[in-house]
């Protein structure tokens, strides 16, 4: 039996060992560190139409940090990755906040393993048209590109019925565009199978040590001599200059050097209103309340959708979008819902089928 020395001998020599293969670049780990993917440009948001648009996915790895709007931002080093082990399909629905004919989708995966999936276009997000059917795809690609034919359509959905046995659905980039040349020659490139390498980070050499110079004083440039000027506390405005200066609701108002206003809708079509948003479509919300400032009455409120449908500057449809409101506020619009504040709730209503869910609740449920 050796001795107890002998053991610690032993016991040495193999931390030394151990040490000089860590030195000499020789690394133990349980796997491999997974190679970075490569980076593409794919274009400004004026030609890549889906650059930092809304998404909704099915599920995500928020844990992760792999949320769905990973998937607009620009950057192949975000990704978007379901949530792990969810159950085929997941999906992305994608808002472009306004209609338009695309021509040409490009998705880069997450992998290269052989994903199946389909592509749907809807110029309402509720009634949708499959554009592209790749749930037989068998073939590994890293980026991939089709062309398209869509016309007047504002919303797209990608759903991917299957990952080749991997447990989360994933891509890094979902890009359209409406005119194939002004995809980036990088991403063509990567479309026809030419991925370029990763550089490979550069290694730390010896530092080197660099003789500081002594910099010049800078010159301090006096000031003149001579009282400062006090600041002008004058406001220039003009009593407005519009089409119609008869009118006695214009007749108080005042607007900027080089602007006028006109009446977009007046009383007893929009009454009392409280907030005001417009939506990139054209549509003005307007929230109103016949309580005023004082009012505890209930259901005394609303929201109107004012479209003006002639294009001559003067609202001609109203709609009662949201009635019977309490005391209505705060709006804000995203594109695909309208948010509404109102006596201590927050809501949101979806612009076409008027779907309530009511954020608040949501909150405390979730917390």
């Amino acid at each position: 039996m050796p001795s107890v020395s002998t053991r610690v001998s032993a016991i040495v020599r193999t931390f030394s060992l151990l040490s000089a293969l860590a030195v000499s670049g020789i690394v133990f780990s349980q796997e491999n560190k997974a190679e970075a993917a490569p980076e593409f440009d794919f274009g400004r948001g004026i030609y890549n139409t889906a650059k930092a648009k809304l998404v909704v996915a099915s599920s995500d790895d928020s844990a992760g940090k792999n949320w769905a709007a990973n998937a607009t931002d620009g950057k192949s080093s975000t990704k978007w990755l379901s949530k792990p082990d969810a159950e085929f399909p997941q999906w992305l629905r994608m808002n472009l906040k306004r209609e338009l004919d695309a021509k040409t989708v490009v998705i880069q995966w997450d992998t290269d393993i052989p994903q199946q999936y389909k592509i749907e276009a809807s110029t309402d997000g509720i009634e949708w048209d499959e554009i592209l059917d790749a749930t037989g795809n068998d073939e590994g690609v890293l980026v991939v590109r089709h062309e398209v034919d869509t016309k007047s359509t504002q919303y797209f959905r990608l759903t991917i019925t299957s990952s080749h046995g991997e447990n989360a659905a994933g891509l890094r980039e979902w890009a359209i565009y409406e005119d194939p040349k002004r995809i980036p020659k990088a991403v063509q490139d990567a479309a026809k199978g030419i991925i370029p390498k990763p550089k490979p980070e550069p290694k730390p050499g010896p530092e080197k040590m660099t003789k500081m110079e002594p910099k010049p004083p800078v010159p301090v440039k006096k000031p003149k001599s001579g009282p400062r000027p006090a600041p002008s506390s004058k406001i220039v405005t003009r009593k407005l200059a519009s089409p119609d200066t008869d009118d006695p609701l214009l007749a108080s108002v005042c607007v900027p050097e080089g602007y006028y206003a006109t009446i977009f809708a007046r009383p007893p079509l929009v009454c009392y209103p409280t907030f005001v948003k417009a939506a990139p479509t054209g549509e003005v919300f307007v929230s109103s309340d016949k309580n005023g400032s004082l009012g505890r009455e209930v259901k005394r409120g609303k929201v109107q959708k004012l479209v003006d449908s002639d294009g001559d500057g003067v609202a001609d449809e109203f709609h009662d979008f949201i009635p019977d409101l309490d005391s209505p506020r705060g709006l804000e619009w995203d594109g695909e819902w309208l948010y509404v504040l109102h006596r201590k709730q927050l809501i949101k209503f979806f612009l076409l089928i008027r779907l309530q869910i009511n954020l608040f609740d949501y909150l405390i449920e979730s917390s």
